[in-house]
């Protein structure tokens, strides 16, 4: 426990990262139904200087997030996420991962979603937080085009109230210093789903992330990031120990929870024997 509370982003994520392998289905979006891109960008009303959501309960993201304005890229992604679900468009989470800066705030996150703008419908990345997409040859640029070596995307603001920032990580110079993961669909809404169902108001947003999504990987319901093999293998040290350590604590949580059931009809045992006795 004071492993986990001393690094709980390490934690979290080295239990959360997969090797692509292990990702046995088929990637394709279906796109019978199509994000209006222009819509649904242009109602989110962007904050000049947003804070980080901490919010866990999928709604309370959304409201704050797309409703409200507030939030980084994480947070926008995953809000966007619940939209689609509720929406029933198909969409993928794409996890931008530089290795030197994987704990210091240097990655990213976006969506993969089957959208419509200017007449043209695709599937591609849309990075809501943002408030663009990525193009290339003025097509929107899907997942393989930013894993390319030199992929010359140009990043287009849907929105102006959006910020500008975010064109930087769609330039080849960030591009080439990344991984790229996705987290599909399936996942999301096993972790929202899971939410859902445990939810119960703590008081403290910052208090019910760290407990639910706690929760949800200690129970296997967190959502997994499947990247490539040449990146987990840098920290195979580090991410063998952290995933240990999610063992560990399962084990020790079963044990417990047998320590109580033996004590438990042990006291029964003993009660009914004294009872006998003293008859």
């Amino acid at each position: 426990m004071i492993v986990i509370l001393i690094q709980p982003n390490r934690f979290q994520k080295w239990n959360s990262l997969k090797p692509t392998k292990n990702f046995n289905t088929e990637r394709f979006l279906d796109d019978k139904d199509v994000l209006n891109l222009p819509d649904f960008i242009e109602a989110i009303p962007y904050r000049s200087q947003p804070h980080y959501v901490y919010a866990v309960h999928p709604e309370n993201r959304f409201n704050t997030t797309i409703a409200g304005g507030n939030g980084d890229c994480s947070n926008f992604s995953f809000a966007g996420a619940y939209h689609f679900i509720r929406e029933g468009i198909d969409f993928e989470l794409i996890h931008f991962l530089p290795p030197n800066s994987l704990f210091s705030g240097g990655g990213h996150v976006a969506v993969r979603v089957p959208y419509q703008l200017n007449n043209d419908t695709v599937v591609g990345i849309l990075d809501i937080a943002g408030g663009g997409v990525p193009l290339l040859d003025g097509i929107g640029a899907d997942y393989g085009d930013a894993q390319k070596t030199e992929p010359n995307l140009e990043f287009i603001r849907v929105s102006d109230k959006a910020p500008i920032y975010f064109k930087n990580y769609y330039t080849n110079e960030f591009l080439n210093s990344v991984y790229l993961g996705f987290t599909p669909a399936s996942g999301v809404k096993r972790y929202f789903r899971f939410i859902e169902n445990f939810y119960v108001p703590l008081g403290n947003d910052k208090l019910e992330k760290m407990v639910y999504d706690g929760l949800a990987l200690f129970s296997g319901q967190y959502y997994d990031i499947y990247t490539d093999e040449e990146l987990l293998s840098q920290f195979r040290v580090e991410r063998y120990f952290f995933i240990g350590m999610l063992i560990l604590l399962r084990l020790l949580v079963t044990f417990m929870f047998l320590i109580v059931i033996y004590e438990s009809f042990r006291l029964i045992l003993v009660s009914k024997f004294e009872k006998r006795t003293y008859e």
